[in-house]
């Protein structure tokens, strides 16, 4: 599996990407003012194929064009969206959805001369087919709960039997065991809705050249470096934001995006946290930022929660259950949320982000080195003859991070040594093997903690995204147990109990939970994102 793959996979590391606001006139010159919306995203959009996108920057520019069955809103609530309804049998394996009537598709030659046409059933199935097939990078995240994945994707049959017509307005979905939760896997924008016509294209075309959905934006043109998408006129819902034109452009420096900001040519900017000390006077934990002097005359800045989580992963194969007691104890978070994010972080002893609805995690281990020195004694690992290696990257301040780790291990005893490597080649490294600890973050495209928990730690999912190869039957077992769990509430408090369980056996030091600073021009407001860092903004609006 290549390491691009895994990039999305993952849906990790939180992206230090830009957003700008530019105004123009209409050229009716009627006296309207119609809004140009300018998003800067930090990789080149080379594809908006959902089934091929490679990071999550790409995500967010597709869920602007592209839409699925449910959606989820700001407050983290699923919202129906081509669905208008869905049922689930008593046993919770199987989900019927009732598509929505008068949807239609953005114009497009792919309709031929009707231009567009109402979306249908049959869609559907076309789109989950096809995000199904062992070409798709999604695929996983449903290949282990629809029925007939495994043999569609072998070749032992031409469709996935799980995913069933029901009529013109009604689609099945037949799942492998019940999932009270299944509708939080299919939250992202991963799982949109496109016309069966994209069957008869050839390949590569769709996403780069074409790319027609039903959402508030439709693509107009593309460009590795940019995507211009303008508002749909015959959209099903009403909108209350006032765009009318997108841009999504490639800034892959933040400090060039900053500057821009500064010279009048920006509006929006998600910052990253390492530019915080620029603007701000005064930060707090959970997000609250008071701009300087300087910056609050032509900005104001707001923060949102996404799903993520930033950790030290630790070879679970190479390092006994002592050594990574050890070395969660010996990690000081408050200074790591203190440095890295100007505390703005929250502190977090597991992978589970307190954004998920109604969930609250477990409260962060303080740091205890008489503990960690009496697990060290324990281990099998010899800090005076072995190495432990910390892999670190370019990206979400992960080298800074590995020098705090090195000072913070070294008064344990451990002598960490720091190997800078491209992102990519510490992605294959994870996926090999070849690693003794790194430092990474996740963001989450699931909404619910069971299929977080279930795709992170259960050993079923070795080497990916299992990437500490972690190997704990009880906590399989306590996984495969509340995944069938009916209430949310009651599955959130299985999962705090697992959370618990794996502080015992951990298979990684996780550090904090952060939140998105984002800096806008004062005339600026609706501007939401949900816990998948998707940005709302047909709901933006500019005064």
């Amino acid at each position: 599996m290549s390491s691009k793959r895994i990039l999305i996979i993952l849906a990790i590391i939180v992206a230090a990407a830009a957003a700008v606001i530019l105004l123009k006139k209409s050229p009716e010159g009627n006296g309207d003012s119609a809004q140009t919306l300018v998003f800067a995203v930090e990789n080149d959009l080379t594809s908006l194929d959902p089934t091929k996108a490679q990071e999550p920057y790409t995500l967010r520019v597709i869920g602007q064009v592209l839409e699925g069955l449910v959606t989820l809103d700001a407050a983290g609530e699923i919202q129906p969206a081509l669905a208008e309804s869905w049922t689930s049998s008593e046993n919770y394996e199987s989900w019927r959805f009732k598509i929505r009537k008068g949807v239609m598709f953005h114009e497009s030659s792919l309709f031929g001369g009707a231009l567009t046409r109402e979306l249908n059933a049959d869609d559907v199935v076309f789109s989950f087919q096809r995000i199904l097939s062992k070409d798709s990078y999604p695929a996983f995240v449903l290949a282990d709960i629809v029925k007939g994945v495994s043999e569609f994707q072998s070749g032992e049959a031409d469709s996935v039997v799980g995913v069933k017509k029901m009529g013109d307005d009604e689609v099945e979905f037949t799942l492998i065991r019940p999932e009270p939760q299944f509708l939080n896997r299919i939250t992202s924008p991963w799982f949109t809705v496109y016309p069966k016509e994209v069957e008869g294209l050839e390949p590569g075309v769709f996403g780069t050249e074409q790319l027609v959905g039903t959402g508030p934006f439709a693509l107009t043109s593309r460009k590795d470096e940019e995507a211009i998408m303008n508002r749909t006129e015959n959209y099903w819902k009403d909108v209350s934001g006032n765009i009318e034109e997108l841009r999504f452009r490639v800034f892959k420096n933040d400090q060039i995006g900053l500057s821009e900001f500064e010279n009048g040519r920006v509006d929006v900017l998600r910052l990253p946290m390492k530019m915080l000390p620029v603007i701000a006077e005064d930060t707090s934990a959970g997000g609250e930022i008071t701009l300087n002097a300087t910056w609050q005359e032509r900005a104001a800045v707001e923060t949102h929660s996404t799903f993520n989580s930033h950790f030290l992963g630790l070879n679970c194969e190479k390092y006994d259950k002592h050594l990574r007691r050890a070395v969660n104890l010996a990690v000081d978070r408050d200074e790591l949320v203190s440095v890295i994010t100007n505390g703005t972080a929250i502190a977090r002893g597991g992978t589970l982000p307190g954004s998920l609805k109604d969930y609250s995690p477990p409260p962060a281990p303080d740091r205890d080195l008489e503990k960690a020195r009496a697990e060290l004694a324990l281990s099998k690992f010899d800090p005076a003859t072995q190495d432990f290696e910390i892999l670190v990257h370019e990206k979400e301040s992960a080298e800074q991070i590995g020098e705090l780790l090195q000072s913070q291990l070294g008064e344990l005893g451990i002598k960490a040594q720091l190997t800078k490597l491209d992102y990519n080649n510490v992605i294959g490294k994870m996926i090999s093997g070849e690693f003794d600890s790194f430092v990474l973050s996740f963001e989450y495209v699931f909404s619910a903690p069971g299929t977080i928990l279930n795709n992170v730690f259960h050993s079923e999912k070795i080497p990916v995204p299992n990437f500490w190869r972690y190997n704990n039957a009880e906590v399989d077992a306590a996984i495969d147990k509340f995944q069938t769990t009916p209430e949310l509430s009651d599955a959130n408090v299985r999962a705090f109990e697992i959370e618990e369980m794996m502080a015992e056996d951990p298979p990684a030091a996780f550090f904090f939970e952060k939140v998105t600073p984002v800096l806008h021009s004062k005339g600026i407001t609706g501007l939401k994102f949900n816990g998948h860092s998707i940005p709302l903004l047909w709901e933006a609006k500019s005064q």
